[in-house]
């Protein structure tokens, strides 16, 4: 099977993942992806494991959100994301 073969339910959860990250207005300072590229964060940030994308946080972090995922779906995500990101149809978050 193709890895990258996603069924309906799993191309919906990552819309819902993506769409999420507009739910963080708020926050529109903290960038989103410093988990796929280790140059995102401001050099007085942190890199913070949300379990999906890597959040840049100032210290002290408070309030982090993290997203409940299994481990094979983020696996397929960073998959997607790297075969787009081969394709030239990646931005950082």
């Amino acid at each position: 099977m193709n890895p990258l073969a996603f069924s309906f339910h799993q191309h919906l959860l990552l819309l819902l993942l993506l769409a999420s990250l507009s739910c963080f207005s708020a926050s529109a300072d903290r960038r989103f992806g410093c988990l796929f590229d280790n140059e995102l964060c401001s050099p007085y940030e942190i890199c913070v494991n949300d379990g999906m994308f890597g959040r840049c946080h100032s210290v002290p972090v408070t309030d982090v959100y993290t997203y409940d995922v299994s481990p094979s779906v983020v696996q397929r995500f960073r998959m997607l994301l790297e075969k787009l990101s081969n394709r030239g149809n990646w931005t950082t978050f």
